[in-house]
């Protein structure tokens, strides 16, 4: 498999809109509560360069903080969203 180098984030998120309620087991959140989460795995895949998501941890909560806006997840919810975003094209791409 080839490693992507570009997405399509508007894809990516279309398909996070629908599928995201299988993420997690927390009651009453809607999309807008992933999207940051979502957002940040795409965005950390593609600049990552090759480095895994556990380097990448540190920054990727402190980015999360700063950009959450209005989520109601926290680090530890959002941290399983932004595997998930990763681990989606992780798999497409055979990094």
């Amino acid at each position: 498999m080839q490693s992507l180098d570009v997405i399509d984030m508007e894809s990516e998120l279309s398909y996070w809109r629908t599928h995201y309620r299988g993420m997690s087991r927390c009651e009453g959140l809607r999309y807008s509560d992933y999207e940051p989460a979502l957002k940040l795995g795409l965005d950390a895949y593609m600049r990552g360069h090759g480095r895994s998501l556990s380097d990448m941890e540190q920054e990727l909560r402190d980015c999360y903080r700063r950009t959450r806006g209005g989520s109601r997840l926290d680090w530890d919810q959002a941290h399983s969203v932004v595997q998930a975003a990763w681990d989606r094209l992780n798999d497409r791409g055979g990094r």
